[in-house]
């Protein structure tokens, strides 16, 4: 998923809607991000503007009306990973209405303080570097396939 990612990037492509439905695994087990009806190209300087994405995976600063960039589909990884590695039919943030959905968001402050509803351990460190509040703070692509290799390597080896 990272590495799907990191080639849209590299292709100066920001996807914008990353979420469990817009993963396909293929018959080769081979995972394909899917649905880039909001993707959009993108120049490394620039900050898109447009609100988009499903409500419980977007970034705080496009539910702010602010500028972003692509570490916005970082933190949309980080919210796909904690559903993946919690079981949980539930995204991280949910509720009863888009208004209660958003609040959860702007009132986020750290993934490692969430206690029951967070993954503990190393996997539970990246996502917490996924989900940082300010953009500038989310771990860049390349170190985040570095730490899931890492973790992989660690886990087949035991």
């Amino acid at each position: 998923m990272a590495k799907g990612l990191s080639f849209l990037h590299s292709q100066n492509i920001i996807h914008r809607d990353l979420k469990p439905e817009n993963l396909l695994l293929a018959q080769n087990l081979e995972l394909k991000i899917a649905d880039f009806g909001t993707s959009r190209y993108f120049k490394e300087s620039e900050l898109l503007k447009s609100s988009l994405g499903t409500i419980t995976y977007i970034a705080p600063e496009i539910v702010l009306d602010k500028g972003y960039d692509k570490s916005v589909d970082i933190w949309s990884l980080g919210c796909i990973f904690h559903e993946m590695f919690c079981l949980t039919p539930y995204p991280l943030f949910y509720g009863n209405s888009t208004q209660e959905v958003i609040e959860q968001i702007l009132q986020f402050k750290d993934y490692k303080n969430l206690q029951e509803k967070s993954v503990k351990g190393k996997i539970g460190e990246i996502i917490s570097l996924c989900l940082k509040k300010k953009p500038q703070d989310r771990i860049p692509l390349e170190k985040l396939i570095e730490q899931l290799e890492k973790l992989n390597i660690e886990y087949i080896s035991k």
